[in-house]
């Protein structure tokens, strides 16, 4: 069953009146004998069917799935083509057949787990808004997080997908006496419960910040022994994603703290997304899959410049440059997917530290790498170039693109590289990336992307948003001095 290139129906008969949410492992042999390694999610609710499928070859969202009386249909999309699945429930196990162009064979399944938590599904893509603290650090206010969520509707961001708006430090200020946490009053006059509803009445989502130390990172109440009753509180203000730092965290355990926020998240009630902010000291790309984490900072903070790794003035590592952090990239691709992503840090396009041809590279690399798309500038200010880096929406679509694939350096000469992304549609997506000072010619060659050297393919420009034609064997472009070009590559 060739799973990476499989637009799947699946047609399974159930008991009438019994649930399919839950959790199940098993494989499916093709008729050329090999097993592939199955395991689904599946959740049910109000007459709709979502889930995932991890298989050994990749993992795959279901796109949509409905149930008619006995009959359950789902369907996933991955590197085109179709299949059926038809299956019975014969206890707790599915058993029966696909069929995917030329290959068939069994499909077992087995119910192993009981229902998905109620954060199953959250952020297929990898998530998209804006963040506070870049620009504006702990100058926060109800005035302004209500102007930017204006700015993110208006200047057509959220037409281009950004849809979280979220506060970072700086918005509590102390705990009451029966430790619940403290709003500043003076810059959130209305509360959190308000402003949330806010920017729910604009169609957009609502995030917030805290820590999984004993303080935040700028000093403010962490969240340390009182997660439940935190979650509790995020939940009746409408929180829709919660970014948890790694501050003043003492001697414990990375692990386990993300778990319990987790589970705490959970039992709230609200499907919250989980941003793990552990600057990658404690590898959260080993685990942060399964403590439940949606996303998980694989580095130190970003800085607003090209490049640079230097230490603090205190002596801890580190200040990292644009550069610096896609470097530290290489090699955890095979940890991102579909509700698990790799993050890089927040974008810093429109800050004022890079020129705007580095912002285009730093905009299109983050795309490449299927990183959180997270603005972290002036919206209200912003000029029409930085407006027009944001909401490139060919740019974005490879960033969003269902099939989840981390994007990898295929080629390196240098200063000169190739970045190339795998696309639902077996299509490629390429950065060229010149890091010199130089202009230089650099070209991709279609062996490195995985395909024949004798192929034809259209390769069409995602920033001049035109199509340039069929080549064979490789792609070759000017690029300038610390710039990109960025395109598709289809057969």
């Amino acid at each position: 069953m060739a799973v990476c290139t499989l637009l799947c129906v699946a047609a399974l008969a159930f008991a009438q009146g019994d649930s399919v949410t839950g959790h199940y492992e098993g494989t499916a042999t093709h008729n050329g004998g090999q097993v592939i390694q199955l395991s689904v999610d599946l959740k049910e609710a109000d007459g709709k069917i979502t889930g995932m499928i991890n298989a050994s070859v990749g993992d795959f969202p279901i796109v949509s799935g409905t149930r008619q009386g006995d009959s359950l249909a789902l369907q996933f999309q991955a590197n085109g083509g179709d299949g059926t699945i038809t299956a019975k429930l014969a206890g707790n196990r599915l058993l029966g057949n696909f069929e995917a162009g030329e290959e068939s064979g069994p499909v077992e399944l087995k119910k192993t787990a009981g229902p998905l938590p109620i954060s199953a599904g959250l952020a297929l893509t990898p998530p998209m808004g804006w963040n506070s603290w870049n620009k504006f650090a702990c100058n926060v206010s109800e005035d302004l997080i209500k102007g930017m969520a204006d700015t993110v509707v208006k200047s057509g961001m959220k037409d281009a997908g950004y849809v979280y708006v979220n506060i970072d430090d700086c918005w509590q200020v102390s705990r009451d006496a029966n430790a619940n946490i403290v709003i500043d009053p003076q810059r959130f006059p209305h509360g959190m419960k308000a402003l949330g509803d806010y920017i729910h009445s604009l169609g957009l989502k609502f995030g917030v910040y805290s820590d999984a130390g004993s303080k935040t990172c700028a000093g403010r109440p962490g969240g340390l022994g009182h997660e439940y009753q935190d979650a509790v509180m995020y939940a009746s203000w409408g929180v829709d994603y919660l970014k948890y730092d790694w501050c003043h965290a003492s001697t414990q355990d990375a692990r386990a703290s993300y778990a319990n926020i987790r589970a705490a998240l959970d039992a709230s009630g609200r499907p919250i997304v989980l941003s793990i902010c552990e600057w990658g000291t404690a590898k959260p790309w080993l685990w942060g899959k399964e403590v439940g984490g949606n996303l998980w900072r694989t580095t130190g903070d970003i800085s607003d410049r090209w490049q640079g790794h230097d230490k603090w003035p205190d002596g801890s590592c580190c200040s990292d440059g644009m550069l610096a952090i896609l470097d530290q990239q290489v090699g955890l691709q095979s940890y991102a997917g579909p509700g698990h992503w790799n993050d890089p840090d927040m974008l810093e396009v429109g800050n004022g530290g890079m020129t705007d041809t580095e912002y285009k590279s730093h905009f299109s690399l983050w795309a490449i790498l299927a990183a959180p798309l997270l603005a972290g500038n002036d919206l209200q200010t912003m000029r029409p170039e930085i407006h027009d880096i944001l909401t490139n929406k060919e740019v974005i679509a490879v960033d969003q693109d269902a099939l989840g694939r981390e994007g990898e350096r295929v080629a390196k000469d240098g200063d000169l590289e190739v970045w190339a992304k795998q696309l639902k549609d077996g299509s490629r997506a390429i950065v060229l990336l010149n890091r010199s000072d130089a202009a230089h010619e650099i070209s991709a060659k279609w062996e490195d992307l995985g395909y024949p050297a004798s192929l034809s393919a259209s390769v069409r420009d995602l920033w001049q948003h035109k199509d340039l034609g069929k080549f064979t064997g490789k792609f070759s472009a000017p690029v300038v001095s610390h710039g990109v070009v960025m395109v598709t590559v289809k057969p």
